[in-house]
């Protein structure tokens, strides 16, 4: 998601414009019916999630949201049927919340329309994970300004996460792993988005897996033919 007008970061698992998942709690397993296993019945305050792991309520509200399932019998989770982007694009994280997940296509879109080509430098927050020097560096880069080699970062022990404080750095808080059922599903959950950005923005593949094949058609196969034709104009 564009947070300014000379760089842009995307990732579908996260929403990276606003804050932290709202909570859930175990009032999402009484409206989802989802057996209380697959649903935290903790009320802390969440944490943001991103590359595999979860915080508390993740998964209740995936299935809060009408992307994920949950079987009865097995208890096993996998995406809803005929999950298409524009349906995940449209789910929201609790009742009248914030989305699920970002637009990116038409955030880009309402970005670009503005600025000339070229002026937009379109990055991906997975990047941070394994390249977060070179990433600042290449934003400062497309500024006009030098690099800078952070000297006073630290890289704490067992860590590929840089920070300036490892005892209050944020991303260094242990978090919750997905079970490899709920990685699964997830992935399954926003291979639709990542298809619908491939698909318009060829030039700038996402870092996104895909798990599952295209089983019908995008809500609006008309409007993405459109977007996609005026953000390859832009950006490709």
């Amino acid at each position: 998601s564009p947070t300014a007008a000379t760089s842009a970061a995307a990732t579908p698992a996260a929403a990276t414009t606003t804050a932290g998942h709202p909570q859930a709690a175990a009032a999402t397993a009484k409206r989802t019916g989802a057996p209380a296993a697959a649903i935290s019945s903790s009320d802390a305050s969440l944490l943001r999630t991103c590359g595999g792991v979860a915080d508390e309520g993740f998964e209740g509200m995936l299935v809060g949201a009408g992307v994920a399932v949950v079987d009865a019998q097995s208890g096993e989770p996998r995406p809803a049927e005929r999950l298409t982007a524009a349906r995940v694009l449209s789910a929201r994280m609790a009742r009248g919340g914030i989305a699920l997940v970002e637009d990116y296509l038409r955030a880009l879109a309402a970005w670009s329309e503005p600025f000339p080509r070229g002026a937009l430098l379109v990055l991906f927050t997975e990047r941070f994970s394994y390249d977060a020097v070179g990433l600042v560096n290449e934003v400062l880069r497309h500024a006009g300004l030098p690099n800078y080699h952070w000297p006073q970062a630290q890289r704490p022990l067992n860590e590929d996460r840089l920070t300036y404080s490892a005892r209050k750095s944020k991303s260094l808080i242990p978090r919750r792993p997905l079970s490899p059922a709920w990685a699964a599903a997830v992935q399954g959950i926003f291979s639709p988005v990542a298809r619908r950005f491939r698909r318009a923005l060829p030039c700038l593949p996402p870092p996104w897996p895909e798990t599952q094949p295209p089983r019908s058609a995008d809500d609006d196969e008309a409007e993405l033919d459109a977007l996609a034709r005026t953000l390859q104009r832009r950006f490709c």
